[in-house]
């Protein structure tokens, strides 16, 4: 075979190998000499080349992206939830786990209701569907603890419609806003107290309890709650009033302004005396509770008290018509000055036979010394 026999036959396999892909670009390979067609072979190489760049160049921009999506999304300073139209969670990001005590093995199939306080859920339902309303503040329970939280929303849609929430902990500014009106309560009810010598004022017992209202906590001290929980007792000695203590007081000590914990504790044991309904003999039952994050001192009464006047002891301290309130102005002072200085829980409620006070001391308080 001669060299002319040789390059036709090479130059016959070369068509029919890429003579599809010659087709797009209406090339008559049959007419090209053997130069030409290695020019074309080259340039078609040299096309390749470059596709193949630019494909590796979106490439490495997409695997940029989806770093920089994961660090967004995963890695974000603050919650973020994807859910569908059922309020699964299909998705969220490391600090939604952090806030919702969760891992990633544990939250598929979780509906976020699940976390949302008693009484909420309908709340956060209608929020979800209404597209006007973009922020809710709401309560979780996280752990079996409250915790306040702000979501915002978007709706995302691709074969379905997903729900895309942004979740922060507000915990902290809730605390701080219930501190700014427990601050305000207290500052109203001084003007109002400052106001009694230039007043024709006739509660005796309530100017008697001014004295004794300060809300400076230089004068705290650490002192046995039994010992003065007996002394309110001695002053309210009457042959209708039994007052049993429980053996839970020992070592139950609180960190306070002890005349006026006297006295307060002297007032409300008088009050429910006083104000039990149908009743001629009165039992009263103290009980010192201690759990792990705070203690109770429970007045139980055995007997109930006219709501009306349970309703007086929550009205907002603003003006001298607390005053007025002879039967319930020194409870709701006493109330204010419980959870303002040692940040407890005050409440008084009915139930079926029984009347109960609660003061719940969280440990953050009774701990500072």
């Amino acid at each position: 075979m001669n060299k002319k026999d040789l390059i036709g036959r090479i130059r016959d396999k070369t068509i029919n190998i890429i003579d599809s892909e010659a087709k797009s670009v209406d090339l008559d390979l049959q007419k090209l000499s053997v130069d030409t067609l290695i020019d074309e072979l080259n340039n078609y190489h040299l096309k390749l080349h470059l596709q193949n760049n630019k494909l590796q160049l979106l490439n490495q921009e997409l695997e940029h992206t989806s770093k920089l999506f994961n660090a967004m999304f995963f890695e974000a300073p603050i919650g973020y939830l994807l859910l569908d139209n059922k309020h699964k969670i299909i998705e969220l990001n490391s600090k939604a786990l952090k806030d919702l005590n969760l891992n990633k093995d544990n939250f598929s199939n979780l509906r976020l209701i699940n976390y949302i306080g008693k009484g909420e859920i309908g709340k956060f339902l209608e929020w979800t569907i209404d597209k006007t309303i973009k922020s809710l503040e709401i309560k979780f329970i996280i752990n079996k603890k409250q915790k306040w939280f702000l979501l915002n929303k978007t709706f995302w849609k691709d074969e379905e419609e997903y729900i895309f929430l942004t979740l922060r902990d507000i915990q902290q500014e809730k605390d701080l806003e219930a501190i700014k009106i427990k601050e305000n309560k207290i500052l109203s009810l001084t003007n109002i107290l400052e106001s009694l010598n230039s007043t024709n004022f006739s509660n005796d017992n309530l100017i008697k309890f001014k004295s004794l209202i300060s809300f400076s906590k230089s004068d705290f001290e650490y002192f046995d709650t039994l010992f003065y929980l007996k002394k309110s007792c001695d002053r309210l000695k009457q042959d209708n009033l039994n007052i049993q203590i429980s053996d839970d007081f020992e070592d139950f000590n609180i960190y306070g302004n002890i005349k006026q914990f006297e006295e307060i504790l002297y007032k409300l044991l008088n009050f429910l005396n006083k104000k039990v309904l149908f009743h001629e003999k009165t039992t009263i039952k103290i009980n010192g509770i201690v759990k792990k994050d705070y203690k109770i001192i429970s007045l139980e009464l055995y007997g109930n008290i006219e709501e009306k006047l349970i309703s007086q002891i929550y009205d907002k301290l603003v003006d001298n018509d607390y005053l007025s309130l002879n039967e319930t102005a020194d409870i709701s002072i006493s109330k204010a000055i419980l959870e303002y200085q040692l940040n407890a829980t005050f409440y008084i409620e009915n139930n079926d036979e029984n009347c109960i006070i609660n003061i719940v001391i969280p440990r953050s308080s009774y701990e500072k010394g």
